[in-house]
């Protein structure tokens, strides 16, 4: 019944599509010393998703996630 109520959810949140580095560099200092590494090397990946900028039109780097067939499902009500 939780996943099935979960698979309803239409979620705002932001996405390594477009979001800010100053945001993810303000976790630096919660990464244990011993996955700084990690953690560097996770920011570049991110960096290399990052393409929500170059289209101005698309606003804000907060995206809706939802699941296809829920959400089809609820409109077909």
């Amino acid at each position: 019944m939780v996943a099935e109520a979960l698979s309803r959810l239409i979620v705002h949140h932001v996405s390594e599509w477009g979001t800010p580095q100053a945001q993810w560099d303000a976790i630096d200092a919660h990464i244990p010393p011993n996955r700084k590494g990690d953690w560097q090397q996770e920011k570049q990946r991110i960096q290399s998703l990052q393409w929500r900028n170059k289209v101005p039109a698309l606003g804000e780097p907060k995206i809706h996630h939802f699941h296809p067939i829920s959400a089809t499902e609820i409109k077909a009500r």
